[in-house]
């Protein structure tokens, strides 16, 4: 399970440089439709986070899930790690965002990467530690961290580059919102640059994917699709 692969540009899901502007796009996929099963196991998946329902997720969580590129592995390291009996579990922002991007199916039909993104191919020129993924068309970006600030331009469906930022960043509001890979911290709003780098502003942490953020995989074994592994990092 590889974070994301170099060079080879699949016709499913392509990362072009554009001619001009040099904007990396990446078209949004989500193959659950392709298969009725898979179908039916993202929608009770979405019905399970929407509730909170603790007995039915580890129902649909493989024995033997992977945790982290560690040795984290299993049910009790996924109960402990993602603190399932805790009131304030992070488990369902994470599930809830990766379910809503959607997921890629692999040539053999039997595994689904969630989110997509992660199945995107990225020049080796790029250095993955300093880019983001931005999801959903016309993002605003903005002068300043702050939904009422001037809108600098849009973003959407591309690949954008993490930007050293001195300005002071306001307290996360959204103390429950999907944690994304940064440092191990949550921010509301996130200092960005478009890639060609002619544009400098923030945009709000929700439509931004890290290269080492969160991702699932989701398997069928014996017939019924499980979720097989859920980690982030390289």
């Amino acid at each position: 399970m590889t974070l994301i692969r170099r060079s080879f540009l699949p016709a499913c899901l392509l990362l072009c440089q554009m001619a001009s502007g040099q904007r990396f796009d990446v078209r949004p996929q989500n193959d659950m439709y392709k298969d009725l099963t898979l179908y039916a196991f993202v929608s009770e998946l979405k019905f399970i986070v929407a509730t909170k329902d603790k007995k039915a997720l580890m129902a649909v969580v493989d024995s033997n899930i992977k945790c982290s590129f560690g040795g984290d592995k299993g049910i009790d390291d996924f109960r402990r790690m993602w603190m399932i009996d805790a009131p304030g579990s992070p488990i369902w922002s994470n599930l809830s965002r990766l379910v809503r991007a959607g997921g890629t199916m692999d040539a053999s039909q039997q595994t689904v990467c969630f989110p997509y993104l992660f199945t995107a191919s990225i020049p080796d020129s790029v250095d993955l530690v300093n880019v983001f993924f931005v999801t959903g068309g016309h993002i605003d970006i903005r002068q300043r961290p702050d939904s009422t600030s001037r809108i600098l331009g849009y973003l959407g469906d591309e690949l954008i580059y993490r930007r050293p930022d001195t300005t002071h960043m306001p307290a996360c509001r959204n103390k429950n919102h999907a944690h994304y890979y940064q440092a191990g911290e949550r921010q509301d709003w996130v200092a960005v640059s478009n890639f060609d780098k002619t544009v400098n502003g923030y945009v709000y942490w929700d439509y931004l994917w890290s290269p080492f953020d969160y991702r699932m995989f989701v398997s069928r074994r014996s017939g019924q699709w499980r979720i097989t592994s859920l980690i982030a990092g390289d």
